[in-house]
């Protein structure tokens, strides 16, 4: 019976370093898979030689009657925060008709010219985050800063309300790096002040551009082909106010185009906004 223990006591002990053994590598697998699959998606777009690149030109207009949006409501630091009240969801050049801050993007484009090195900025001053609108690749590192003598919290998150970022600037803080890791839009606002907002789009290639105050753009250095060109648009009508007292906006506006990039020529693509019914 003594010799049989034994024996049974080395079989357990067999059996249970062999399923440790197994499950060790069922995790070392999993890892591998998904170091193999951020690899993957950190190769998405491949930089490449774009000697015969075009370019697509255009501009975003506005049509019809130019909606007249009410002031935000500043509910703190009022005196300091009062030119943060005029409203920036929607700027018409009153001599163009062009539409400022909206985001223009190729889609589906897997390689080409190299993405630029600035690097963004957002910035907090006089209770506005600017700019209102930029667009980055996934990956960057963008200086947040608070140029207000007073405190300014930056929460940035994403359409499923998943948090992007959150930084505490108090009077004095220096400014910040914060990496925008994933591809889509990105909500920026202030806890502390709640008519603050700002949008940063996030894509996966550097063919993206923001339009003027004349609502011009161009994206140079696209390889020959044919491509869909889309343009976001913030909402501009305040829906209602979540118990924070934050301003939640209608849905953006989005538009497409199909364009055929010739080698070394330029396309022209326009975009016409108009108010919702």
């Amino acid at each position: 019976m003594l010799e049989c223990s034994y024996r049974c006591r080395a079989i357990a002990v067999l059996v249970v370093s062999d399923v440790m053994a197994m499950a060790w590598g069922v995790i070392v697998t999993l890892l591998i898979g998904l170091v193999l699959s951020f690899a993957d998606k950190a190769l998405a777009y491949d930089v490449v030689e774009v000697p015969d690149g075009g370019s697509i030109v255009g501009r975003v207009s506005f049509i019809g009657p130019i909606p007249r949006l009410p002031a935000l409501v500043v509910l703190k630091d009022r005196e300091a925060c009062a030119v943060a009240a005029a409203p920036q969801m929607l700027l018409v050049s009153a001599d163009s008709g062009g539409v400022k801050n909206t985001v223009i993007a190729l889609e589906n484009i897997t390689r080409g010219k190299a993405p630029l090195a600035s690097q963004p900025s957002l910035e907090n001053r006089d209770c506005m985050l600017i700019p209102r609108v930029q667009a980055v690749m996934a990956g960057t590192e963008i200086v947040v800063r608070n140029a207000d003598p007073f405190l300014h919290t930056t929460r940035g998150r994403l359409p499923d309300s998943k948090q992007a970022f959150n930084l505490v600037f108090p009077r004095g803080t220096p400014e910040k790096e914060q990496k925008i890791r994933f591809p889509g839009v990105i909500a920026v606002t202030c806890d502390t002040h709640t008519h603050m907002k700002a949008y940063i789009l996030a894509f996966e290639h550097p063919y993206f551009t923001v339009t003027d105050a004349h609502g011009q753009f161009e994206i140079a250095q696209v390889p020959p082909g044919v491509y869909r060109v889309q343009a976001w648009h913030e909402g501009w009508n305040i829906v209602e106010y979540d118990k924070e007292s934050h301003p939640k906006f209608e849905e953006p506006y989005t538009m497409s185009a199909e364009v055929t990039v010739p080698p070394g020529q330029i396309t022209y693509v326009e975009f016409r906004l108009s108010a919702r019914e």
